[in-house]
Order: structure tokens, then C-alpha cells, then sequence
């Protein structure tokens, strides 16, 4: 988990508005069947074969209400944890604030 404090936006009431970032991949080791399906057919086949691999993973960016960074990166990776958005078992789950 990274964690790089700063506010976006302010309010008078202590709390704050953070964006917050979560990035969800595969593991290491884990096949990446449509990373090796980008790689191959559209870097590879195009001549472009300085493209060693591609993984694929997603991205999701929230606009949090929180009282501090720490606080948002925690409220947002237990919530990712309880509505299971990855499966802990094949994925990794990055959760910070973005600077």
C-alpha cells in the first residue's frame, strides 16, 4: 500500500476530498492471457518487438471524503476488500492517494 499525502480539496468541516487510486493486477506469476494476446498480436506483429510483455490490470480512480490520506487509503482498501473488487488469491491490490 503507498500512501502519498496531499489535499485536493479543502472544506472548513476537517474533512477533505482526496482522490484515490487502486490498481488491481494479476500476480506475478499468474498467466496474463490478454497481456500475451497485446504483446504478440499488436506490438510484435506491428515490428515493434522492443515490447518484451504487457500485463493487464485496471485502474480505478474515487474521490474520497476523509479526514486525512491515511484515513482514505484505508476506508477505500477495506471497502475493495469487503465488496471483493480482486481475489486476493490471483491479484495484487495497490491503494493510494494521488499526488
Amino acid at each position: 500500500m503507498f500512501i502519498h499525502n496531499r489535499k485536493i480539496r479543502g472544506s472548513r468541516m476537517g474533512n477533505r476530498i482526496w482522490s484515490v487510486l487502486v490498481s488491481i493486477e494479476l500476480k506475478d506469476g499468474i498467466r496474463d492471457p490478454e497481456g500475451e494476446t497485446i504483446a504478440q498480436d499488436l506490438f510484435h506483429r506491428s515490428g515493434r518487438a522492443f515490447v518484451k510483455g504487457v500485463r493487464v490490470g485496471k485502474l480505478l480512480r474515487m474521490e474520497v471524503k476523509a479526514r486525512s490520506g491515511e484515513d482514505a487509503v484505508e476506508m477505500v482498501r477495506r471497502a475493495c476488500e469487503e465488496l471483493r473488487l480482486y481475489n486476493p488469491a490471483v491479484h495484487t491490490c495497490r491503494v493510494w492517494v494521488e499526488v
